[in-house]
């Protein structure tokens, strides 16, 4: 069977900085002369691509109280990897410096303020001009310093690389097409995080004519090469799609990565038969680096019976479990269930198109998930639901329990998301994990709740999802119900492009005393009976928890006493 493995080695591109002394002016009054010298750092020179050598220009700012002092502000060319910045600073202060070197032909960094630079995607693949780096330093300067930087790059970068490339007549004229889901576009120098959220498209390019050697592995031929800003935890995932037409414009092939590891300045490189069918195929980050971190993706089981589909969810020793229905399956579980063992990193469960029906027994806390901190994922499947044994009667027995639990057991809970994506539920669900909620449309027939996010959940990510109950029913509620007070979160909800009819309560309403935080855009609330004004509720019964919910985008309101 044909393998593709995927390797994450850090981007070890370095731009070393250092200030020097030696040659310094005496200072004028309380400031003091600081000479930055810059430089690329030799180790990257061996790279076949990414020699860092398309960053000629280096932008320089200083901050204090985090204020950019514009006067300090400098542009400076980068030649042969090296560059100088001189300034004067005032004793005794404290500043936070700004370094970003970038091509300077490159437009897809808006860099006009400096504490948040942001990124415009638009663009084809395969363009090494967008290659950038950056550091932010901050002291207080006592006197003339000698102070060693090291810059480097805040994106992730994206390769995917083919080991069958040498039979493919004309291949230096194929050209590749890469989507990256879920990618921030805004770079925090000063507090060195990202923000905000969207799908890429890097458009049709040729191929690059490189060749690399992967360490422990053999030679391989660039297909595409982009990059995205990133996080530096190494957990965040994306879903990741290569797509290979030929020189006459026909499609060769389409690889999809579900659940792919990016970190800032690393390297995640997806090789092996990109030109060809693949079967099972690995992905790791080398241990080299960063510890040993490894998904295995392998190629989904077809599964057209209960059994089958018991059977591969059950399965140990796993890595990575994917299922994909060949046609609509029922699948009946005890309380508390959680498939997969210690060792499992991903359960996929893929409807293609066909029904999950999902049977819980009579039980107050039935609940369907992952082992461990192991992912689950339910994607492009109409999912039912049917409490066996009778008793429907209060949330935690109508609704689908999403829980990624322990060993099998009830508590503590796991570490692993919730991702439900493509999928039409007609029946109210709940989740007790970090989730991401996208393209579902949501039906309630009784006078429940269509989501309710327990109150430790941290963030929930929902995105182009429809809501309906209008038969008595409400929209999204974070609960704090059974949630001891020293487990309970500001629970973080980013909602956006979602529409809502109900009959109850606002779209989304706040039952914790820990509060909330509710980022949302393009919500349409107009069929929302009770408020199709202000998106988010405080619940009566919670109103010393009013300060602590934060709305950006939507409004809030005082739920009225009953």
């Amino acid at each position: 069977m044909k393998k593709i493995l995927f390797l994450g080695a850090m981007a070890a591109m370095l731009l070393g900085i250092t200030s020097c002394s030696s040659d310094m002016e005496p200072a004028m009054g309380g400031e003091t002369p600081v000479s930055f010298s810059i430089n690329l750092g030799d180790d990257i020179d061996s790279r076949t691509i990414s020699d860092g050598l398309k960053a000629d220009q280096l932008k320089f700012a200083v901050f204090e109280n985090g204020e950019e002092i514009h006067g300090l502000a400098q542009t400076v060319d980068v030649v042969d990897k090296k560059a100088t910045v001189t300034t004067r600073l005032v004793k005794g202060h404290t500043y936070s410096f700004v370094f970003w070197a970038q091509n300077s032909a490159c437009t897809a960094y808006d860099t006009n303020d400096m504490s948040a630079i942001t990124v415009d995607y638009a663009a084809n693949c395969n363009d090494e001009t967008r290659d950038a780096f950056y550091k932010m330093d901050s002291f207080t300067v006592s006197e003339a310093f000698e102070k060693e930087e090291v810059l480097t790059r805040p994106f992730a970068q994206i390769n995917f690389l083919a080991s069958d490339a040498a039979g493919v007549l004309g291949v230096d004229a194929y050209k590749s097409k890469v989507t990256v889901t879920g990618v921030p576009t805004t770079l925090n120098t000063l507090a060195g995080t990202v923000a905000g959220s969207t799908d890429v498209t890097f458009d049709y390019a040729t191929i690059l004519p490189n060749e690399e050697t992967l360490a422990g592995y053999e030679t391989y031929k660039y297909v595409a090469m982009n990059y995205v800003l990133a996080a530096t935890d190494k957990e965040m995932k994306t879903e990741v799609a290569l797509t290979v037409k030929d020189e006459k414009g026909a499609e060769v092939n389409t690889v999809t990565v579900a659940n792919c590891p990016v970190q800032r300045n690393y390297r995640t490189n997806i090789f092996g038969d990109l030109f060809t069918l693949q079967g099972k195929f690995n992905i790791t980050i080398d241990p080299i680096y960063a510890g040993d971190h490894e998904v295995e993706l392998v190629e989904a089981t077809p599964v057209s019976t209960e059994e089958k589909l018991l059977e591969a969810l059950t399965a140990t020793g796993k890595s990575t479990i994917s299922v994909k229905l060949m046609n609509d399956v029922d699948l009946h579980y005890t309380a508390r269930v959680a498939y997969g063992d210690a060792s499992t990193k991903d359960i996929i469960i893929d409807g293609n198109g066909h029904s999950l029906n999902l049977h819980g027994t009579n039980s107050d806390w039935n609940s369907f998930g992952a082992c461990g901190d192991a992912n689950l994922t339910i994607k492009n499947a109409t999912v039912t639901y049917t409490r066996d044994g009778g008793g429907n009667n209060a949330w935690n027995n109508h609704a689908i329990n999403f829980v990624n639990r322990a060993e099998n057991l009830q508590n503590p809970l796991g570490t692993g998301k919730i991702y439900l994506k493509n999928c039409d539920f007609s029946n109210s669900i709940a989740i007790s994990n970090d989730a991401e909620i996208e393209n579902c449309n949501f039906t309630e027939v009784g006078g429940f709740y269509l989501i309710m996010i327990n109150a430790n959940v941290n963030n929930t990510i929902v995105k182009n999802c429809t809501f309906s109950a209008p038969n008595g029913g409400r929209g999204i509620k974070v609960n704090d119900q059974y949630i001891g007070e020293a487990d309970r979160a500001q629970c973080n909800i980013n909602i956006s492009e979602c529409s809502f009819e109900t009959a109850s309560k606002g779209a989304i309403i706040i039952t914790n005393t820990a509060g909330a935080k509710i980022t949302a855009s393009n919500l349409d609330i107009t069929k929302v009976a009770a408020d199709n004004v202000n998106a988010v509720w405080n619940d009566n019964k919670r109103t010393a928890a009013w300060d602590l919910i934060e709305v950006i985008g939507c409004t809030k309101f005082q739920e009225l006493p009953d």
